[in-house]
This record gives structure tokens, C-alpha cells and sequence, in this order.
């Protein structure tokens, strides 16, 4: 608390350190105030920065925060500075070397409920920054946890949770071959029609169906035909070129070429399929 309440020192990786061995050593009722503590020095510090010495620091904060939410803090205050101080770890790009060893994955994964904003806010930082991470998540049960996000009534949450599903399968074919294993592939690609006006949610399910495209083998061609990703895709091209909202550049229109070019190099069935689904009008 001290440390929290004094102007700010020419040193923040030694205001960083002090309070990571806090954190790493404090238990019961005094982690709470440690916690609180910590993110008032991290908001005041100029930048959180990875690399160097900083990196075990944060990894050892990072470790102790996700053990104590796993645990329990109280709610309000406590929880809050616990949640906030996680995801601003989590924000890092790069991630801080060594992070997918201080066990914040599974406990983070643990957590993700279309309750929590923050630990699904946290995963989907850790999946879009770390392949090894992201295998965590998915041996840790995520896409197990992200059904109900999918199927949740709030827009932002189900946009998440489809962000999340399209970085899990943009990865490795493994990956993918989960993602469209779990089931959860065609809940996700029902969402745009339960909020058609809302852009984001639509695009981020483009991005799962092109990314599945792109990585899946030929072995899961059946399986991947039945959830209509491949017709998502080839809509998608049949819009033609547009742009955002915001004047910006609709890069999902080359994502679906990609998957398209990659399913025809996956296997030549996709040739009869794709031009029973209208490929050759839609480019």
C-alpha cells in the first residue's frame, strides 16, 4: 500500500519486482490489498513493457493474480484490480517469455463463463499471441467453456467467443480439426442471424469458417460440409468487395479466397462441392 500511495520512482522494474514478490508470497486476506496495490503502481508506471528483466517479473505477477482469483477475492474493489492487472498482462504483445509456464492458462480457462468478461477477455488475448498457450487452453477444456458464450443473448459475448474460436483455428490443423471436433462450429455460425445487424459478430464468424477452410485436412471434409462453413464462405465472395463501416478495408473477402484456394489444394472433392454451392458466379 505504501509502494501504491508514493510518487513514482526512475526505477519501475524495481516497483514491478517489489510488488511481484508480494504477491507471490502474500496469502489470506492481506493478497487482497497487495492486489489492489499492484494495479495502482501498473496504471501509474509510463508503460508496461515485456523483455529483459521484466519478463520474470511479470510472469511471477501474472502466476500469483490468476492463483488468487481462482481462489476467490472479494467481490468488488479486490476482484476488480485482480481481473484488470490479469488482462493488462494478457493485452502484452508479445507476451512475456516464459508466460505459458506460470500456469495462468488453465486457471484463466477455468474461469471463462459468459459471466466472466474478463477471463474470457484475458483467454482471447492469450490465444491470439501464443500457440503453446493457446494448446493449453484447449487441453484445459476451452472450447468446452465457450458453448455457453456462444450461445449467450449478449452480441459483445458471442463476438468474443468467436474471436477466440477463429484465433484456435488459424493456428495448426490440430487445433482446427478441436475446434470443428467440440461442435460448437455451427452454434457459432447461427449467431450472425440471432444478431443480424451487428457487423462484428458476422465477421468474426467469416473468419472461423475461412480459418477451418485454410487448416482442416481432407479427412475432415464431410464433417466440415455438414456445419456450412463452405457456404458462409462462398456467400461471402458472392458479396463482392465492400468496405467497413469505419472507410476501412473488409479483409474478409481474402480470407475466403484463401480458404477456397486451400480446400481446392486439400483435396479435389472440394471442386464438386464448392460449384454446387455457386463458387464459380460468386468470383
Amino acid at each position: 500500500t505504501a509502494i501504491a500511495g508514493a510518487p513514482p520512482t526512475d526505477d519501475p522494474i524495481f516497483e514491478v519486482e517489489v510488488l511481484s514478490a508480494a504477491l507471490s508470497r502474500c496469502q489470506g486476506p492481506g493478497c487482497e490489498a497487495v492486489v489492489q496495490a499492484a494495479w495502482a503502481v501498473v496504471q501509474r508506471l509510463p508503460e508496461l513493457e515485456t523483455g529483459g528483466a521484466m519478463d520474470a517479473i511479470i510472469c511471477v505477477m501474472a502466476s500469483a493474480v490468476a492463483r488468487f482469483l481462482a481462489a476467490g477475492l472479494s467481490p468488488g474493489p479486490p476482484e476488480d484490480a485482480a481481473n484488470s492487472l490479469i488482462n493488462k498482462i494478457c493485452e502484452l504483445d508479445p507476451l512475456p517469455e516464459g508466460f505459458s509456464s506460470t500456469g495462468c492458462v488453465p486457471i484463466l480457462t477455468s474461469m471463462v463463463s459468459p459471466g466472466n468478461d474478463g477471463a474470457v477477455a484475458a483467454v482471447g488475448n492469450v490465444v491470439a499471441s501464443c500457440d503453446t498457450c493457446t494448446q493449453q487452453a484447449l487441453d484445459s477444456g476451452l472450447l468446452e467453456k465457450l458453448g455457453p458464450v456462444v450461445e449467450s443473448s449478449d452480441p459483445k459475448k458471442v463476438e468474443q467467443a468467436i474471436w477466440i474460436l477463429a484465433n484456435c483455428a488459424a493456428n495448426v490443423e490440430e487445433q482446427a480439426q478441436a475446434v470443428l471436433d467440440s461442435g460448437i462450429v455451427p452454434k457459432a455460425l447461427e449467431a450472425p442471424d440471432r444478431f443480424p445487424t451487428k457487423r462484428k459478430v458476422r465477421t468474426e464468424a467469416l473468419f472461423l469458417a475461412c480459418h477451418l477452410g485454410m487448416k482442416l485436412g481432407p479427412s475432415a471434409f464431410e464433417t466440415f460440409l455438414a456445419t456450412g462453413a463452405a457456404a458462409v464462405v462462398v456467400q461471402r465472395i458472392a458479396a463482392g468487395n465492400r468496405l467497413m463501416e469505419d472507410g476501412g478495408k473488409d479483409y474478409s473477402l481474402t480470407a475466403c479466397l484463401e480458404a477456397v484456394q486451400s480446400m481446392l489444394k486439400a483435396t479435389a472433392r472440394w471442386g464438386g462441392e464448392l460449384q454446387k454451392l455457386g463458387v464459380e458466379a460468386a468470383l
